[in-house]
């Protein structure tokens, strides 16, 4: 897998983890 694939990859994966962590934040405060 090219280095650009994977760092895309990564890009993605971290950002549908922040917005799962910010999905449980607005949660707990809304």
């Amino acid at each position: 897998m090219p280095l650009r694939t994977s760092n895309i990859l990564k890009y993605i994966s971290n950002m549908s983890t922040l917005l799962k962590y910010n999905d449980i934040v607005l949660h707990n405060y809304f």
